[in-house]
């Protein structure tokens, strides 16, 4: 492993006088130091992806472009890879090539899906995933409560969401709510109109979306 990044630090062409102390840094860095004198060949795939990762950050570069980087590894060696790339992150911005989906949710803040070599989408994950709509789940018993629900500032429509029934004691509504409004604070006024009337409460969360649905909704258009 030493011979190798020290060979790439060469093509790199970092001074020699140089080169023993960034080694190091790598090395530190993919934590490969148990591994740095062994034959790259015996190493475990987690490891050679390691190493190329070391090579990688050899020159510290400041774009940095991996490639599946997580492919065939086991759930522990999946778990390190991704906070090593969270912590190169802190100084370079990193670019991951993946069809995982699960990988860009668990350590990306910006998703570009590319679908027929054109730009399909480009967001943020934190954007991306959380929608205008409120999800209210209260008693099936209550009289019209999407009249004084619809009442509220900042609530655009109210619709019946039997998907998000508990039970049949419980009956859901899908809360869309006016998109220059602060979220946040439409839900606490709706969490305490509920309150004021008396109703049971038996769930109020923002509605969602995975990766995954925005990804089949993209590709089927």
């Amino acid at each position: 492993v030493i011979d190798y990044l020290d060979y790439a630090a060469s093509l790199y062409g970092i001074p020699s006088q140089e080169r023993s102390a960034m080694i190091v840094k790598a090395i530190e860095k993919t934590a490969l130091a148990d591994k740095a004198h062994q034959t790259i060949g015996t190493l475990s795939r987690g490891y050679r992806q390691r190493t190329g990762v070391a090579q990688a950050i050899l020159h510290k570069p400041k774009i940095l472009i991996l490639d599946e980087p997580t492919n065939g590894l086991d759930p522990t060696q999946i778990q390190q890879m991704r906070e090593l790339i969270k912590d190169l992150a802190r100084t370079s911005t990193v670019i991951i090539s993946t069809h995982i989906l699960q990988e860009v949710q668990a350590v990306c803040d910006r998703v570009i899906i590319i679908r027929n070599g054109m730009l399909a989408m480009d967001t943020r994950l934190d954007q991306l995933q959380v929608e205008k709509k409120l999800h209210l789940i209260l008693d099936a018993t209550l009289a019209q409560p999407e009249r004084v629900l619809r009442e509220i500032p900042g609530v655009v429509q109210v619709n019946r969401g039997e998907h998000l029934s508990l039970s049949p004691q419980h009956c859901g509504y899908v809360i869309v709510l006016d998109s220059d409004t602060n979220k946040d604070e439409i839900a606490a006024a709706v969490a305490k109109e509920v309150h004021e009337q008396g109703w049971s409460l038996y769930g109020l969360q923002f509605e969602t979306k995975d990766l995954e649905s925005v990804f089949a909704q993209i590709s089927t258009q």
